[in-house]
């Protein structure tokens, strides 16, 4: 009897990932999963469970690699302002690092399609702008002490129209997804909120 064909999960997750980042979980067939991840349906099903389960899993892995971005920003140099406009520009880096463009973001897409019918996907999005809140709430607090950003509103207030904003820039990277686009719309957003003397 034949053995079945040997393959790497984290890299095929990394497929199926990428194929639900470009097309969204509904335009994402079962066949075109067999096809990006080059397994036979049969080890797909038997790996990682039919599509909503293999979705959860890249949504996960999606969200594991933004939490890496946000901790190497967070342990790297520059001031936390720096920082901040870093957080900003987040998903670009994990454009950058697969070398896809113009997807915009798998959480904030997800949000639009899922969010208002599947409660285990809202549960993980609100999960997800928890996390960001307290990161970019965490770089504020320390932005207006040692950046002397000048802002009198509350860190919290500031952090929640970061991530309005953020998320409305993922949406405009879907159509504008070159980088000096995103670096220039992130200028403009810590000049108005994040102002220094």
């Amino acid at each position: 009897m034949a053995r079945p064909k040997e393959f790497d999960k984290d890299e095929v997750l990394t497929r199926a990932m990428l194929q639900f980042w470009r097309s969204g979980y509904s335009q994402t067939s079962m066949q075109d999963l067999v096809a990006c991840m080059g397994i036979q349906k049969g080890s797909l099903y038997g790996t990682f469970g039919g599509k909503r389960d293999l979705f959860l899993q890249a949504f996960d892995q999606y969200e594991t690699e933004l939490d890496q971005v946000f901790e190497r920003i967070l342990a790297s140099e520059g001031t936390p302002r720096e920082k901040i406009a870093q957080g900003m520009l987040c998903s670009m880096q994990l454009h950058s690092s697969h070398g896809v463009e113009g997807f915009g973001c798998l959480i904030t897409n997800s949000a639009v399609e899922l969010s208002s019918t599947d409660p285990e996907i809202r549960k993980r999005i609100l999960n997800y702008l928890e996390s960001s809140m307290t990161f970019f709430q965490g770089l504020i607090d320390q932005a207006k002490t040692v950046d002397g950003v000048t802002s009198k509103a509350p860190s919290k207030a500031i952090a929640e129209v970061l991530i309005m904003l953020l998320e409305g820039m993922q949406v405009l990277n879907r159509v504008f997804p070159e980088p000096d686009h995103a670096k220039q719309r992130v200028d403009s957003i810590m000049n108005c909120l994040l102002p220094q003397a």
